[in-house]
């Protein structure tokens, strides 16, 4: 059990050490999910709608509109706003295509992505998810750590059974010199 206490000490600093500034991929866009009667009406099941453009932003450079429904970002297909700001986070300064809705009609463009710093925030229902995969990054590292200590314990606990013995054999050879 201490064991897992210092697997989850290890991966809560490895979660508060990921709060820094990171580069992120940055569209420019505000969005926000298609409701049912949206998604009906477009003729979609899927997309997000791009409720403003921020002027000069790569979206801005690239042509796009608000009023426009993203459906993918190279071949990612966009249901929600974090799936879009999930794949575009993830790819600051590269070029992806975006394949969006304008006025009905299906449109394409190539918007090379800018980039920013973020600050990683969390919160207390990402840390589980965000734990698991600090965990899975440090595994080498953690095990090395925990097979160091569990080293230790073996070496210890071969030791004790071995004074154990000794005391035993003391024990023993104590009854019979009081006979």
């Amino acid at each position: 059990m201490k064991t897992r206490s210092l697997v989850l000490a290890l991966a809560l600093v490895a979660l508060v050490g990921m709060a820094r500034a990171e580069p992120s991929g940055w569209l420019g866009i505000y969005s926000q999910s298609l409701s049912e009667p949206m998604q009906t009406a477009l003729g979609v099941a899927r997309g997000v709608l791009v409720t403003e453009v921020v002027d000069n932003s790569p979206a801005a450079k690239a042509g796009l509109r608000t009023g426009d429904v993203i459906l993918r970002v190279d071949s990612q297909e966009i249901y929600t706003p974090e799936d879009l700001s999930h794949y575009v986070g993830a790819h600051p300064d590269k070029a992806v295509r975006v394949e969006f809705l304008r006025q009905g009609k299906a449109v394409a463009a190539d918007v090379n992505l800018g980039t920013r710093d973020r600050q990683v925030e969390f919160s207390l229902s990402d840390i589980p998810q965000v734990a698991s995969a600090q965990v899975e990054r440090m595994r080498p590292s953690i095990e090395g750590l925990v097979g160091d200590y569990l080293d230790e314990i073996r070496a210890l606990r071969d030791e004790i059974t071995s004074l154990e013995r000794e005391i035993e054999k003391l024990r023993k050879d104590l009854k019979k010199l009081e006979k």
